[in-house]
């Protein structure tokens, strides 16, 4: 049987906030605790300080107008030179320096042994405009998609019955296989005593109630059957006592 004690609000805490009081410094509003002791002499070189001493002043430089530049960035970041971007900086880039033919023809159809090739989408005629570009050229009517509800026999389409039914279940991960379920625990009820447990004939995860103390704990133990062939100890009844003030005391002073 377990002896653990269990700390009592009405006789351990305010044990424990004495303890505190008498070993701490109480908080003041608006300081705090840190590594680093604020010495007079420190104060003193600080108050020693001109004001503006550290003030930064950024370099001045030519104002520009927008545009596109090249600039020259020096150690600390600052901008030294702006050159305006020429035509020839451009074309050292590789972009063109004069515009690409950009006319395109219809596209090439494709036969059953000769692929097409890329261009324009050839105009549909007028009454056209249900149809489809098909890959040799011609604008089609596309096969018919129609499906039926799908039967035990034919492939089809779900009715909204059956997507009814499906959308009631659960993720599959929510429902236990048949496998799984062969160790679930089962009671089988209560023998008076250690020796009484039965031994043969047991499946994994029957459960019985032992009566009387016995090696597995206190009076009213339930024992599961195992993989093993062994019975486990599924827990029993404890007791909880309260710790005083006292042995508090002496826990936290030792």
């Amino acid at each position: 049987m377990a002896t653990d004690k269990a700390l009592s609000l009405n006789n351990g805490l305010p044990a424990i906030r004495n303890w505190i009081k008498e070993k701490f410094v109480g908080k003041v509003e608006g300081k705090g605790l840190s590594e680093n002791d604020f010495t007079a002499a420190l104060k003193e070189k600080l108050e020693g300080i001109e004001a503006g001493a550290i003030k930064y002043v950024h370099p001045a430089h030519t104002a520009r107008a927008g545009g596109l530049y090249k600039v020259t960035v020096d150690a600390t970041g600052h901008i030294t030179n702006v050159e305006a971007v020429t035509k020839a900086d451009i074309t050292a880039l590789g972009i063109p320096g004069q515009d690409t033919n950009t006319t395109y023809t219809n596209f090439k159809a494709a036969t059953a042994s000769v692929a097409g090739g890329s261009g324009l989408v050839p105009a549909p005629p007028a009454g056209a405009q249900t149809k489809y570009m098909c890959g040799d050229g011609t604008w089609q009517i596309p096969p018919n998609t129609t499906y039926g509800p799908a039967t035990a026999t034919s492939n089809g389409l779900m009715t909204k019955e059956d997507f009814a039914k499906l959308a009631a279940f659960q993720a599959a991960g929510s429902y236990a296989l048949k496998s799984e379920l062969g160790n679930v625990y089962k009671y089988q009820g209560s023998v008076a005593n250690e020796a009484s447990l039965p031994t043969t004939g047991m499946v994994p995860g029957y459960v019985y109630n032992i009566e009387a103390k016995s090696s597995y704990g206190p009076a009213g133990v339930n024992v599961a059957w195992t993989e093993a062939g062994t019975w486990d100890n599924l827990g029993g009844n404890f007791t909880i006592e309260y710790a005083t003030a006292a042995e508090v005391l002496a826990i936290l002073n030792a």
